[in-house]
């Protein structure tokens, strides 16, 4: 029984949250994360936010798991109206394994996915597409797919929304008209999108695919443009080794002549700001970027202060205090598949005073358990190759005391069924995502690996 709750709700940052969170996975798997908000799209219009963020984070969430390399992308723009309503129209693309032509209706059918391999080989239950076209059809649209196989998927459907009217912002007017981007990146489709929303702002600007043809286009806007070269935006997919390659080029401009220089940073990066100045960049903007950053920096905002010697030569590392206990500390095992997921959890035992080995998958979580004794392994059921159901099962099977090692799973399922479907394959006990500090602290209390829950 779905209902529809809709509500004023500004579309654009839904989208851009919705892109950030899976950003995060993807650009840590090494894949590009694009998003489109079309220029000239409304911010606010009414429509059910919920309903429609339970789609696009399926979608996404799909793209990032079938997708091994290339990028995912996320268009968003209007298509038009209807009965005094916006049509507007949602694409997620990927460059993954894609589905054969035959099986492309059955995609949408509960519980059933393209190969029978797909659960073993990258998690899921298959019935997350039904749901969402279920969703879609609610909205007053059709969820539609196009797919080859080995080459990737696109997933898109037009819903209607009540558009509020007065609130699309038009861009703040640029105060010189000769003035000239450079955006220099390796991805061709991140590169053309981020041009777009330079032009959108007012800018002229230019992109160049790759160092060399980088340094081709900036000596000719540089020099022989007759337009201001202001900024340029640089990847940090454009070879390292090449960066200071950049600066020197730069350093031999004419100081009127020399423009700012932007890096374009993945949100997985670690890349520290002393580090961004140093290597002569004035400021950063985290892919996909958001056009409300792109306007402030490129209107001087946001920038770095010139580094002075105030700041310390050497970085200071600042770790979280642990807890001190009186024996050796206990050693736990955790099996999760998704990156962020890792760093947080493995942050929290380590703040409870656990030393953390981790396994992407359930094969590599049963060779651990093989070679060493746990005091606890915490067990995602959705993982890639082997899930945590059948890696239980093998470790009840193996011979000795590390069949009987403790084994609490974790997932993302709270239903009676998943809970008994822990039990039935010989885990100890039962912990739902998401998982927090307290709830981990509770569990080793209770299996006795820790004295007294941590607050």
């Amino acid at each position: 029984q779905l209902e529809l709750d809709p509500v004023k709700v500004n579309l654009r940052e839904m989208v851009e949250e919705v892109v950030g969170l899976i950003a995060f996975n993807a650009q840590a798997k090494g894949l590009e994360m694009v998003c489109r908000y079309a220029p000239g799209a409304p911010d606010l219009v009414v429509c059910d936010p919920n309903r429609l963020r339970q789609v696009l984070t399926n979608l996404l969430n799909n793209a990032y798991k079938f997708t091994r390399t290339g990028h995912i992308y996320l268009n968003v723009e209007p298509v038009g109206q209807k009965d005094g309503q916006l049509n507007m129209c949602f694409q997620v693309t990927d460059t993954g394994i894609g589905i054969p032509a035959p099986q492309l209706e059955k995609i949408f059918d509960k519980f059933t996915q393209a190969d029978t391999s797909t659960t073993r080989r990258f998690g899921g239950t298959g019935l997350g597409l039904s749901i969402s076209r279920q969703l879609v059809h609610l909205m007053g649209g059709i969820l539609q797919v196009e797919s080859l196989d080995g080459e990737g998927s696109t997933f898109a459907f037009t819903i209607p929304m009540e558009e509020v009217p007065g609130t699309l912002q038009a861009p703040a007017p640029v105060d010189e008209a000769d003035t000239a981007i450079l955006v220099i990146s390796n991805h061709e489709l991140g590169c053309e999108v981020l041009a777009e929303q330079v032009r959108h702002l007012g800018y002229s600007c230019s992109t160049a695919l790759g160092y060399q043809q980088g340094l081709k286009k900036l000596d000719e806007l540089a020099m022989g443009s007759g337009q201001k070269l202001s900024y340029i935006l640089v990847d940090q997919d454009v070879l390292p080794e090449d960066t200071p390659l950049l600066m020197d080029f730069l350093d031999r401009l004419p100081p009127e002549s020399r423009p700012r220089s932007i890096l374009l940073t993945s949100l997985s990066s670690m890349a520290r700001e002393k580090d961004i100045v140093q290597s002569g960049f004035t400021s950063t903007l985290t892919k996909p970027v958001r056009p409300q950053n792109l306007a402030q920096v490129l209107a001087g905002e946001k920038l770095f202060e010139i580094p002075t010697p105030s700041l310390p030569s050497e970085a200071v590392e600042v770790e979280l205090p642990i807890p001190k206990s009186e024996g050796p500390s206990p050693v736990i095992l955790l099996a999760e598949d998704n990156p962020f997921n890792q760093k947080v959890a493995t942050g929290m035992l380590r703040i409870l005073g656990c030393e953390v080995d981790v396994a992407n998958n359930g094969i590599e979580a049963l060779d651990l358990v093989r070679q060493k004794d746990y005091a606890v392994v915490f067990m995602d059921c959705q993982m890639p190759e082997m899930d945590g159901y059948e890696a239980t099962e093998r470790i009840r099977q193996l011979e000795g005391p590390r069949q009987a090692t403790t084994i609490i799973a974790m997932t993302a399922n709270a239903l009676s069924g998943d809970r008994q479907a822990c039990f039935d394959v010989g885990m100890d006990d039962f912990l739902s995502k998401p998982i927090t500090k307290a709830m981990l602290s509770d569990m080793l209390a209770k299996w006795e690996v820790l004295g007294q829950p941590v607050g």
